[in-house]
Formats: structure tokens, sequence, C-alpha cells
């Protein structure tokens, strides 16, 4: 289905087609009139990360209250675009979204598109939390030593003593400590020195403690590509620590993905088949497959960065970097290439491709930060067993 980005919308039409996912929704209410309902709210996010306020009037809202969930993605078609006027304005777009009866909705499934749950913008100033929302936020105050990321939504702002001045209303939330990288970043860099390992990699859940598995089955570059596996071993997974010396672009650093089976796809005369599912994918996906080159003291190997290591390696979607390709002087984007120099722990899983077909190429499972302390605890415990 085509569709327009929150960017393209004006209010010359009323037939808009857009995709987007619902990150806030709340009813507004009027507490001057015995707490009468007036509207259903939302702020909306699409792929590009804008944000734009939706408005369901109360006539409307018993049609579409159980078709629209905090949350979700979805197709929303034939709405009203207006100018965004009046004191109330939760997000800085000019443009505000109005359901019509006739507007359409379709739910997407999760991990289709890649459209982040939440969009915040900031500011430096005071903030009075009313009532409940100050009462629940002390609370986390006795949690632990800090230090908090504190977000605070849909509030009003007011001039007071020539400064700028925030307060909660019906609409707020509040997010402390929020589990997303950004936030994980800031608290990292305030808080107390972290000695313990720090992980770059997917998020699988593993009963083997971080500083056992970054160590498993640990080997140098040459013992690598010297060992002579058993024909048996369908699988096997090792550890190397080396610096990130290139990026190999000749495979480029991205692939075009069916976003149902993500398998590799293609375009014929303009149209992308994916030839695993039989069907025309109408909404593929940009998703990350960087080649590096990878040395130690004992020699070099290429590895291989998936979508699901790199994209909590470099914190942005692969189709971000994809769509600003054209701005770049190099086919590699700064971003990707400021990897080089850089030094991990990398886990490898290797398969039949390496083991019986001796060929590189290894895929990254997960990377680690070193650790010197555990470094030289594991040298110490490896010579030990030699004696």
């Amino acid at each position: 289905m085509a569709y327009s980005l929150l960017t393209h919308l004006n209010s010359t039409r009323d037939d808009w087609t857009v995709r987007v996912r619902v990150c806030r929704k709340w009813d507004s209410i009027n507490f001057k009139r015995n707490r009468e309902l007036m509207s259903t709210d939302m702020i909306l996010i699409d792929e590009e990360e804008t944000l734009i306020h939706a408005t369901i009037n109360k006539n409307l809202v018993n049609k579409y209250k159980n078709l629209l969930s905090e949350g979700s993605v979805y197709f929303i078609k034939n709405f009203k675009v207006s100018e965004a006027s009046g004191v109330y304005r939760p997000v800085t777009s000019n443009f505000k979204i109005s359901f019509f009866l006739t507007t359409a909705l379709q739910e997407l499934q999760e991990g289709i598109v890649n459209i982040p749950i939440n969009g915040f913008h900031s500011a430096k100033t005071k903030l009075t939390l009313w009532e409940e929302l100050g009462e629940k936020f002390e609370l986390f105050l006795y949690n632990d030593s800090g230090p908090y990321v504190v977000i605070v939504t849909s509030t009003t702002v007011k001039q007071f003593r020539g400064g700028v001045t925030f307060a909660t209303t019906y609409a707020s939330k509040i997010y402390v400590n929020l589990e997303i990288d950004y936030i994980t970043t800031l608290i990292q860099k305030f808080g107390p020195t972290f000695l313990g390992v720090q992980t770059i990699g997917s998020s699988h859940v593993n009963n083997i403690p971080i500083e056992e598995e970054m160590f498993m089955n640990r080997m140098n570059i040459t013992e690598l590509l010297e060992s002579d596996w058993s024909a048996e071993i369908h699988e096997y997974i090792v550890t190397v620590r080396g610096n990130i010396a290139e990026v190999d672009n000749y495979f480029d650093w991205y692939y075009i993905s069916c976003n149902l089976c993500s398998k590799k796809i293609v375009p014929s005369n303009g149209v992308y088949t994916c030839h695993f599912c039989a069907k025309e994918c109408k909404f593929p996906l940009v998703k990350y497959k960087i080649h590096v080159k990878v040395r130690d003291k004992t020699g070099n190997t290429t590895v291989v960065l998936f979508n699901a290591v790199a994209e909590k390696l470099l914190d942005t979607f692969a189709h971000k970097l994809f769509n600003r390709l054209s701005l770049e002087s190099n086919n590699v984007p700064p971003l990707i290439q400021s990897l080089c120099g850089k030094e991990f722990i990398f886990k490898l899983r290797l398969n039949n491709y390496n083991l019986k077909e001796g060929l590189e190429n290894y895929t990254v499972s997960k990377l680690f930060i070193p650790d010197e302390n555990l470094e030289l605890q594991y040298t110490t415990r490896k010579e030990q067993k030699v004696l």
C-alpha cells in the first residue's frame, strides 16, 4: 500500500495514507464540565521519527477506541490535516490529524517496519509534577543511587519570572531510566565508573556468565584459520580478540530483505519478489551485513556483522544510513568507517560454510569490550593448566 511520510502532510487534501506507530494515547477531559470527555488524542510517529498530534472527536471515540492501542503500528487512511493552532500543542509539528467517520485503519505486524517506539523532544528547565504523578515519581528515588534519566510527556508550557516552566497534565506520562540505547548511554556516561564487562550484541537469554562467555573456546586468528575440524561438527562457537582493521565493502554494507522471512531479495523491473515466500514483498527492509577485516598479532581474517549485532553497535537503523547514501562521499557511511581501529572480543558462530568448506566470513553473534583484569585472570588460569 502506498503511503506518505508525516513530513509530507499538508491541508490541501483529506485522502492521505500514513504508516505510523501510536506512541502515546490518552483521553482529553474537561475538568470544568464535570470531567466530560472531549476527545481521544494520540502522538503518532513514523519511520523518520517525525511526530504528529492526532485527535478523535468525542462523537467518534466509541467507533475507534477498541481499534487503536498504544505501541501498535497501523496504516491510517482518509483523515483531515489542519494547521496545529491553539495553546495546547503536545508536539512541534505544524499540522495535526483529525479522524473522520470514514477514516480506515489496518494494523500491521510488529517487525514488518522499523518504526521507533518513542520519540522525545528535550529541554532544560523547571518542571512541576502534580498530584499522583509527583507521588509515583518520588518512589523511584529510593530504589538505588541513580543516576536517573527522566522523560515527561504531554506537559503545559508557561512563562514564569522570565523563564519557561513545564507542568504535567492529565495526558502526561513519566519514563524513568527507559530501556532504550540512548538512555542506557546517558546512564553509563553520568553514572559511577562501570567495572564490569560491557556487551554489544543480541539479547539472547544465556545461562553462561559473561565473564565465561567472552573466553569460550578462545583462539587467536592463526589457530582459527588452521584448525582441523571434525566432520561430525556442524556448528561451533569460538571467541577471538582483535582490532577491526578495515571495512570490506566488496559486498556492500547492507542488503534488502523480505519483511517476513528476512531473506535477501533483489528487484526485477522495480518489483521486489521473495522467492522463499513466493510472493511480492511490498515492504522491503534495509538491513546491515557488514564485512570487516579483523587483525591480531598472529594474522587477520574476515567476519560479518549482521543486522542484530550491527544495529546495537552503531545505535542506529540501517535504513537511516541508507537514506543518506546520496549525501555521502564514500560508499561506506562514516559511522561504519569509525569502527576501524576499535578492539573487540568477537564471539563467532561457525557453520558448515566455515567448518567443512574452510571459508572465512565468520558470523559474529556477539561483541564484548575487553576487560584487561579478566584477560589477565584468563591468561593466568591457562598457564596454570599447562603446568
